[in-house]
């Protein structure tokens, strides 16, 4: 850029000033707007269609064996989230280095659930037969 711009012209703090505005000011009044806009141009259509959409995700598969609107809206959710959990990870990493790795592990360690005590309590049936406890299994996907 030489010549271009004057020896004393700060463009750092001239894109800070305008990202300031975009991100703080216009932005958010934008996404309200165009939201407005067309919550009212499709007359609420959110709102009408809510029990509507319920429904449909709710609904069994078609034929047996199928994948269900239910599992394939997890399946379509699971995959955008999963992304953006990978890019945000690459960032933190990127930005914060090994830190940002202890920490994710510190926070995982405590959201993670807890293994039960071994001395569990035995819960008994009718009959005064003690039961043991039921362990989930994972189950196989039926989407591929």
């Amino acid at each position: 850029m030489n010549g271009l711009l004057p020896p004393d012209f700060d463009l750092a703090g001239t894109l800070d000033t305008i990202s300031g505005f975009m991100y703080t000011y216009l932005l958010v009044a934008l996404l309200i707007a165009v939201g407005l806009f067309f919550f009212l141009f499709t007359r609420a259509l959110p709102l009408r269609m809510f029990i509507e959409a319920l429904r449909v995700v709710m609904e069994p598969p078609k034929k047996e064996g199928g994948v269900s609107s239910f599992r394939a809206l997890m399946v379509s959710t699971a995959s955008r989230v999963g992304v953006g959990n990978i890019a945000g990870v690459a960032t933190a990493v990127t930005l914060g280095g090994a830190g940002s790795v202890f920490w994710m592990w510190v926070i995982a360690r405590s959201a993670a659930p807890r293994p039960s005590s071994s001395r569990r309590s035995r819960r008994s049936t009718s009959s005064g037969a003690p039961t043991t406890p039921t362990v989930a299994r994972p189950t196989t996907s039926r989407l591929l």
